[in-house]
């Protein structure tokens, strides 16, 4: 019962603050917008060529598959986002010196970095299903198709890449003091991720290979297998990194 009370107040921090609101809206912003660039793209593209006397280039129709790389591309990039949204997750309690009135009561440091990533991912799952359902709904609308069988595991692949970034800023905001130095070190992870990509070898097992490799599942250009290894990787970095933000913080003078 202890160790869900701070759980619980976490959550009801968030709905206090314009978290609930602010991450939730920008999802939803790209989750609409995703389906209409994949079907609009061209025909606007098309309408310029044509304004300036230029030869229009013959474009392939758009497919539902589009909507989905869109919003793929999207929400990779909204990781910026959600870094500089929790990088003050740990470090600002620190800086406030709140955590000491935390600590004071019967919350372990283990219950208090658990608590704050299980509320963080909560707040960013919310925000990532609001954000697939406005996009699945509105290439219902747009495309004749919609959905394939590879559609979901796509999209939890897709979830899966977040929620690493954000295991990833709770180890910097715990291991920084100030959240300057926890969004420069979170957002210079994100690029060190994506950048392993270009790697031989070392690119089927990084996480930064997973939103490209959940969208050529859902096209068919990858079986479902090949997300054997880079998921579990991801999975035990995350780990990793909430373990050793377990441990830092125990080691921390607060």
């Amino acid at each position: 019962m202890k160790k869900t009370a701070f759980l619980k107040k976490e959550f009801f921090e968030i709905i206090k603050t314009n978290k609930i609101i602010i991450l939730p809206a920008i999802f939803i912003f790209f989750g609409l917008l995703s389906p209409l660039t994949a079907k609009y793209t061209p025909q606007i593209l098309e309408s310029v060529f044509k304004s300036y006397g230029m030869a229009s280039i013959e474009m392939k129709d758009s497919l539902f598959t589009d909507s989905y790389a869109q919003l793929f591309k999207n929400i990779s990039q909204l990781c910026f986002i959600i870094i500089l949204v929790f990088a003050g997750t740990i470090v600002g309690e620190k800086v406030k010196g709140t955590v000491m009135l935390v600590l004071t009561k019967p919350v372990s440091r283990s219950n208090f970095i658990i608590s704050k990533f299980i509320a963080a991912v909560s707040l960013y799952s919310i925000s990532f299903l609001l954000a697939c359902i406005a996009c699945v709904y509105y290439t219902f609308l747009l495309f004749p198709e919609y959905y394939n069988s590879n559609l979901v595991l796509s999209l939890c692949t897709l979830w899966a890449f977040g929620a690493f970034f954000i295991a990833m800023t709770i180890f910097s905001s715990t291991i920084t003091k100030s959240f300057t130095a926890a969004s420069v070190l979170g957002i210079a992870g994100y690029l060190l991720v994506s950048g392993s990509t270009i790697i031989p070898y070392v690119r089927d097992y990084s996480p930064g290979i997973l939103t490209s490799l959940g969208l050529d599942i859902l096209t068919g250009k990858s079986a479902p297998t090949d997300l054997i290894a880079p998921l579990a990787v991801t999975i035990l970095l995350a780990a990793a990194f909430i373990v050793g933000s377990v441990y830092v913080f125990k080691n921390q003078e607060i």
